[in-house]
């Protein structure tokens, strides 16, 4: 049995196979002479220790030598210039280097098999050595595949590593200058590989190979499916804000995570959406509750740009459409706006009429009838405690059975024939409070007739035959203020009827007051009749001219004169 071989003697022996290979190699042409170089600039010759090469001038024909180079010929006197494959020698100012990077494609530069045992750094905390191995040049698929990041770049002179895309389309990002810290090389290439300059840099170089008539096949697959998915997440969300928005639903609730109970309508519907859509489910498997730094598009700050988005495409299709209708409306020729009081439409200094009138100063403003009387029995049902307290216990009668169908089964069931059955106040339609209460009276006096009945009841379910009777001694307060104390009638007169009268009426006459521009202006038109005199003609002509230069001609005031002497001899 022969003797082990000792580790000398293998490293001996290892040496010998090198450089018997090495010698070989020598011998032997590269294959790259074996083709006529396209590449040439006379002008940007690289001379670098190792990768200068010497070429005969004499024929054009003459295939150069080259040794671990890449090399083009000029046309004019067949000079050749190097271009090395190392991607921290290159020069991006030269065009043909660029054009020459291109059409070789990312996979030519990897320099994946370097050593890169060069590349050893030493860390301090924690104290280990680690350096850039091959599993840098690859990454699994979620379905198992290993794949080349064919982009990945790495430069022996350097010792670092680059993007092809982002040092030829990108700038100013850590992968133009080079990434050496090998500790976190992996989660950082994983993140790259998501950003959205890298992902524009790769459109930009298949923009640029479709053009010069070349395509990488694998990396526009790669493209095109992460495009479609993130297509396929933003159409989900984009529809999810559509239906709440349309609805004028809120979306957010008291927190932002999924399985949340309060996590609001917007991730809610999602979720929900998740359960019948597989996509969807793995996408918020994957990248929900990741927080701040992980792309996913489901955050609140995506949500707010898309609404951004939504509000200002639908502003100028409204625009668009009103420019394009027949008879569009010019608001140059506008004279009054009217809609509800809110504050962001009637607001003088920011709300919509203000917005308007920048526009066009003559255009009035004019509040809507029906919704300022709706906001007058408002402010008088909320001026008080007592009628506050008499529209909250409607309201809470109406949550008690509405809330329970088995309770407004029972209701239904107690109720006569066509007896109507609680409703729900409103907050901005007064004339649903007053069906609330109409309703509820109604109600009431039902139930009212048919008291033996829910006594026959009541004293089954209590076991008792007879009522029981309980005496209290009367307890009489004394007035130590020296005032009289009010009676009842007179309590509800003083502290509720007159309090609901004043709010009423002062709430009348605020919104009264808003109508009065308008009415002044127009006071002639309104108040025509065959008594008018000619100082109330004049002073109504002057005024309606001053405030409408532009709508009536200066001898409108002869005008209209001669029709209300035209209209007295018509009608006497």
């Amino acid at each position: 049995m022969s003797k082990p071989k000792g580790g000398w003697e293998k490293l001996k022996e290892t040496q010998k196979k090198k450089k018997n290979k090495a010698d070989f190699l020598k011998k032997v042409n590269p294959l790259t002479s074996y083709f006529i170089p396209k590449y040439t600039n006379s002008e940007n010759t690289i001379n670098k220790e190792d990768n200068i090469i010497n070429t005969s001038t004499s024929d054009s024909h003459n295939v150069p030598s080259l040794s671990n180079s890449l090399t083009g010929a000029s046309s004019k006197n067949n000079d050749v210039i190097e271009y090395s494959n190392d991607p921290g020698d290159w020069n991006l100012t030269s065009h043909n280097l660029i054009s020459y990077l291109i059409e070789k494609g990312p996979k030519f530069f990897q320099n994946i098999n370097a050593d890169f045992s060069l590349t050893k750094k030493y860390y301090e905390n924690p104290k280990v050595n680690r350096c850039l191995n091959q599993t840098a040049f690859f990454y699994t698929k979620p379905n198992g595949d290993c794949c080349n990041r064919e982009w990945l770049l790495y430069s022996p002179t350097k010792k670092m590593v680059y993007c092809y895309y982002c040092i030829l389309f990108s700038k100013n990002n850590i992968m133009c200058d080079g990434y050496d810290d090998w500790r976190n090389v992996q989660k950082f290439l994983e993140n790259h590989a998501k950003k959205g300059y890298h992902v524009l840099a790769i459109s930009m170089y298949l923009n640029r190979t479709k053009l010069s008539g070349r395509i990488d096949s694998e990396l526009e697959k790669q493209l095109t499916e992460t495009r479609d998915y993130w297509k396929n997440v933003l159409r989900r969300i984009i529809e999810t804000i559509l239906f709440l928005s349309g609805r004028g639903l809120p979306f957010r609730g008291s927190d932002e995570h999924f399985g949340s109970n309060h996590n609001g309508n917007y991730l809610e519907i999602l979720e929900l959406l998740s359960k019948f859509d597989p996509f969807l489910a793995q996408h918020i498997a994957v990248h929900g509750n990741q927080g701040k730094g992980h792309t996913s598009y489901l955050s609140k700050t995506i949500c707010n740009e898309f609404i951004a988005l939504i509000a200002n495409k639908t502003r100028t299709m409204i625009i668009d459409q009103l420019k394009k209708a027949e008879n569009g409306i010019n608001i140059e020729n506008c004279r009054g706006q009217s809609y509800d009081n809110a504050s962001n439409m009637s607001g003088t200094y920011t709300g919509m009429q203000a917005e308007i009138k920048k526009c066009n100063s003559f255009i009035d403003y004019i509040p809507c009838i029906a919704h300022s009387l709706n906001l007058v029995g408002q402010s008088a049902v909320d001026c008080c405690v007592e009628a506050v307290s008499f529209f909250g216990f409607v309201q809470e009668v109406y949550n008690f059975f509405s809330a329970s169908t088995q309770r407004w089964d029972i209701l239904k069931k107690t109720l006569v024939k066509n007896c109507p059955v609680p409703k729900s106040k409103s907050v901005t339609r007064w004339s649903a409070n007053a069906e609330a209460v109409k309703a509820l009276k109604i109600v009431l006096q039902n139930i009212r007739n048919q008291y033996d009945e829910y006594e026959s009841n009541g004293m089954k379910r209590a076991k008792n035959e007879d009522y029981k009777l309980t005496r209290h001694r009367k307890k009489f307060k004394r007035n130590e203020s020296g005032f009289n104390e009010l009676n009842a009638k007179e309590s509800f007169k003083i502290n509720t009827f007159y309090v609901i009268i004043d709010q009423l009426y002062s709430a009348l006459v605020h919104r009264i007051n808003a109508y009065t521009t308008v009415r002044d202006n127009f006071k002639l038109l309104s108040d025509i009749s065959m008594d008018m005199q000619i100082e109330d003609i004049e002073g109504g002509m002057k005024k309606l001219l001053e405030r409408y230069p532009k709508d009536f001609p200066d001898d409108f005031t002869n005008e209209f004169k001669q029709f209300l002497s035209f209209r007295q001899r018509l009608y006497h």
